[in-house]
């Protein structure tokens, strides 16, 4: 799949704005509809059929954050840490990851947990976009892991 970020016209940042994100979708899928294909033939359906697929594929790969931060590395040419066997050096991040999740296994209060992860969420979505290149595989791997850790968190409140 092509840079999402270029298949619907939008600068690649990842603090999107969700209804630009929506607007410049909604009107790519526009030109693509059957509606606008009446009459033509089979092959230009066709083709309409699959960039409409595409295009969703993209909007639904921008719209949600883990997505979007692979194809905001993508789009810039860095490898995404752990595809192909890629890694980076993140020991303080794992032993704190480490950490997080013998705090769910102990149970009890988890809200102080939850909070900082929360936090530190917020706080590694606004570096995206201001951070130097060499650093973004690093917060990749910290947003996914505090985004991991938060569902574990949730899931561990539910049994």
């Amino acid at each position: 799949m092509s840079n999402a970020f270029a298949l619907l016209g939008l600068p690649v940042h990842f603090d999107l704005n969700v209804d630009m994100l929506d607007q410049q979708y909604f009107a790519a899928q526009a030109t693509v509809h059957p509606d606008v294909f009446v009459g033509r033939s089979d092959l230009e359906k066709r083709i309409a059929a699959q960039r409409a697929v595409t295009l969703n594929e993209a909007y639904h790969r921008l719209k949600n954050s883990q997505t979007r931060a692979q194809e905001f590395l993508k789009a810039k040419n860095i490898p995404i840490p752990g595809a192909g066997g890629t890694t980076i050096p993140a020991s303080a991040l794992l032993m704190e990851v480490l950490d997080w999740r013998e705090r769910i296994n102990m149970g009890g209060d988890l809200s102080s947990l939850e909070k900082e992860l929360t936090q530190r969420l917020t706080h590694c979505v606004a570096q995206f976009d201001n951070v130097a290149d060499d650093k973004l595989p690093y917060c990749y791997l910290e947003l996914t892991y505090i985004q991991k850790t938060l569902t574990e968190l949730t899931i561990s409140r539910q049994k």
